[in-house]
């Protein structure tokens, strides 16, 4: 494994000699050039009536730095914020990634993507470097991908071990790309406490090889994507380790270090499409073996395979756009879990523009997953989940106007139903009933804008029902030249529930002044009172400032 990691950066750091002599300093540029922004905020808050949600008082503050030397860019990055008592320390990263030409260095909190299933951007504390010189690319981070913390330290109360990981891709072409990924992370054993250790927390590892392409063919109308990669993850460093001896046909398994909670799968998706002029078809496979996992992954999900197809293409001189996919996927590859489950997946979309003032948008989905239990060898049955899940979506929008006025109509109509028949006749799903209707009005002259508008909510299910309706007046004013932008809403909402009614109140206002091109300031406050059970008032405020330079 060391030697490996050392083979790694040894090849990187054997191409630098190669890159200070490509790189030339660009004897036209300006010698030194510094820009970038910096802002800050500072907020408030207080409630009344149950328990706070947040801070009485937080801060925040962010900075982008560029430094530019005869052509080399070397950008920072900087963000500071409170985000509760829990932490010891305000959150902070920083993180600089300077850019000449075809070479990229990172320093700091960066992240990097290689593909979907070795490094996908995980935020790392360390280097990298990115070199892209024609057809050529080659890419190498080391880094920590999360500090060691104790139950106490984290506001989850979760410990979590040190991780490190280190990682390369090589590539090759532009129009057809072929790339070669590898990542491993590995969490350091001796990062926590005994008592730490202890608390149903395994230090775990993860070695991963990929594979991505993409490969156009017959005069580029067939497009071909592939990301495939097979990886080692070891859910317990700890666990007792494999004898090499035993599996001398097998030398990854002492290169590797596996032991008794080690596993070996693999993971892909290749997608072909059909394109000609506007029109696309394809059809996509994706599949996720049972135990694989990357550590350079924030999230992914296993043992489920899945198919789709997909289509789009215009029609009325391209004012009518049409799209629409159906695709099935089930999970339990490996007859392991308790139940196996299956989704039937299908969607169409339809976007309609016959002038420059009316569109509509409709959208149809349809989901259907039938889940269903291994056979019970007491009573020699098995239980069905059948639930299929429906929702219809119409955007339709307005607009007309004249030199002095514009107005703008738009309805939003959503209807949501799911039947559930797993206990047989009887359902058990739910309806939901969303709409949506706004006025814009806009004088050009003054600047001043005003906004309406009334929304409706109903929901139903076998037990409960929830009808909720509401309103909402708003006024919008521009001066000095548009530097100054002031806004005021209220919002008057009503949920009607069997066995009580609540009101909700809520105003909110906001100012932005635009200084100067390089000075701003931003200032909102906002109040929220609910009437009813559990009663409360909620009052935040905000003060930002901005400079660019």
């Amino acid at each position: 494994m060391n030697s490996t990691r050392h083979s790694l950066w040894a090849f990187a750091l054997a191409l630098l000699p190669v890159l200070a002599v490509a790189q030339t300093v660009d004897p036209n540029a300006d010698p030194v050039r510094i820009s970038g922004a910096l802002g800050g905020t500072l907020s408030g808050y207080r409630m009344n009536g149950i328990n706070a949600r947040q801070q009485p008082l937080g801060y925040s503050l962010s900075g982008t730095l560029n430094l530019s030397i005869y052509g080399w860019n070397l950008p920072f990055s900087v963000a500071i914020s409170r985000q509760g008592s829990t932490f010891s320390q305000p959150f902070t990263r920083f993180g600089v990634s300077p850019e000449y030409k075809w070479v990229k260095l990172h320093a700091g909190h960066r992240n990097l993507r290689f593909s979907e299933f070795t490094l996908n951007n995980v935020t790392f504390l360390g280097g990298g470097v990115e070199l892209r010189p024609k057809a050529f690319r080659f890419s190498a981070m080391y880094g920590m991908l999360q500090p060691a913390q104790r139950a106490d330290e984290n506001r989850y109360g979760v410990a979590q071990y040190k991780r490190m990981g280190y990682g390369a891709l090589l590539g090759l072409g532009k129009k057809n790309t072929f790339d070669l990924t590898f990542f491993r992370a590995e969490d350091d054993v001796r990062s926590l406490p005994l008592l730490d250790s202890l608390q149903r927390l395994t230090p775990q590892a993860s070695t991963t090889i990929g594979l991505r392409s993409r490969v156009q063919f017959a005069k580029d109308r067939l497009v071909l994507d592939a990301d495939i990669a097979v990886g080692a993850y070891t859910r317990d460093l700890n666990a007792p380790r494999l004898d090499p001896d035993l599996y001398t046909d097998r030398p990854i398994v002492g290169e590797l270090g596996f032991n008794y909670a080690s596993n070996v799968a693999g993971a892909g998706a290749v997608a072909l499409d059909y394109v000609k002029d506007k029109f696309t078809t394809g059809v996509q496979y994706r599949l996720v073996q049972p135990g694989f996992r990357t550590l350079g992954a924030n999230y992914l999900l296993s043992d489920v395979e899945q198919i789709t197809l997909r289509t789009a293409f215009p029609l009325a001189k391209d004012k009518l756009q049409l799209s629409g996919q159906f695709g099935v996927q089930r999970n339990n590859l490996g007859d392991r879990r308790f139940a196996g489950t299956a989704r039937n997946i299908g969607s169409a979309n339809v976007a309609y523009r016959p002038s420059t003032r009316v569109s509509f948008n409709l959208n149809y989905a349809n989901f259907s997953v039938y889940q269903t239990l291994l056979l019970d060898t007491l009573f020699a049955d098995s239980v069905l989940i059948d639930q299929v899940n429906h929702q219809v979506n119409l955007a339709t929008l307005y607009q007309y106007g004249d030199a002095k006025r514009q107005h703008s109509w738009s309805l939003m109509t959503g209807y949501q139903q799911l039947t559930d028949r797993s206990d047989g006749p009887t359902d058990l799903g739910n309806r939901l009933l969303n709409l949506n209707l706004q006025y814009q009005l806009r004088w050009l002259a003054s600047r001043w804008g005003l906004v309406l508008g009334a929304n409706y909510n109903d929901y139903s299910a076998l037990l409960t029902t929830n009808e909720r309706y509401g309103a909402t007046v708003g006024a919008t004013r521009a001066l000095k030249q548009d530097k100054l932008l002031l806004r005021l809403t209220h919002t008057w909402n009503r949920s009607q529930l069997p066995d009580r009614t609540d009101d909700i109140h809520s105003t909110n206002f906001m100012l932005n002044y635009r200084i100067s091109t390089k000075h701003s300031i931003l200032l909102s406050a906002g109040n929220i009172r609910r009437e009813g059970l559990q009663a409360f008032t909620e009052t935040r405020g905000t003060i930002g400032y901005r400079m660019r330079f």
